[in-house]
């Protein structure tokens, strides 16, 4: 009687195995016959920043008091453009500097200024601004204008003083250039310090705007 039990339970798990290991190859076929899904990528879009224009229009000053740098960053800042200010290396300030700059300027003299970081030829209007010495351009901008003269394509002139002078400076400064203003602007030390130099730049700007390179 016991040995019917045996083999009756070796046989009841002999079965056991086999349905077992059936069901595993069944499963593992299905497995092979069933295609791989397929997974799209998502396109991702992406935008190109639109290009920005370089400025055609640079300004350039020297100033030794502050007045004519204010101007032409107010310039600059109505056209949106490069500014490049003149470092003169010699010392011109106080009393005795201001003497020496008027005595330079009558004599025509050229000065040493640092090297600039903006090639005017890359412009098409370059903006030249300086303070009147001795109804003189101020000798760092005459300086600029000798070593850039064949880079300049069109110019315009400005100019700060505090009494007169300011029409033979423009003569000065085209015959420098050996160009024609496309505009000139003339802003008085007095207009500087109340702040009313703001509208004679605004009408400035305009004239620049209505002349085509």
């Amino acid at each position: 009687m016991c040995k019917s039990n045996a083999v009756g339970a070796f046989l009841a798990v002999f079965l056991l195995m086999v349905l077992v290991s059936a069901g595993f190859c069944a499963a593992k076929k299905k497995a092979k016959k069933e295609p791989a899904k397929e997974v799209k990528a998502e396109k991702v879009e992406v935008k190109a920043e639109p290009a920005v224009a370089k400025s055609k229009t640079l300004v350039v000053f020297y100033s030794r008091t502050g007045n004519t740098k204010k101007v032409a960053e107010e310039i600059a800042n109505a056209l949106k453009c490069d500014i490049e200010e003149i470092i003169d290396t010699k010392d011109r300030s106080g009393a005795s500097g201001y003497l020496a700059s008027g005595r330079d300027a009558m004599k025509k003299k050229l000065t040493g200024i640092k090297e600039i970081k903006n090639d005017p030829s890359q412009y098409d209007l370059i903006i030249l601004g300086t303070p009147v010495w001795a109804a003189k351009m101020s000798t760092p901008v005459r300086t600029y204008i000798s070593q850039n003269k064949e880079k300049l394509k069109n110019v315009a002139f400005f100019c700060t003083m505090g009494g007169s002078g300011d029409v033979k400076t423009f003569v000065d400064m085209e015959e420098a250039t050996g160009k024609k203003p496309a505009a000139t602007m003339t802003v008085l030390a007095k207009e500087i310090k109340k702040a009313e130099y703001k509208a004679k730049v605004e009408k400035f700007v305009k004239a620049l705007a209505e002349v085509k390179p």
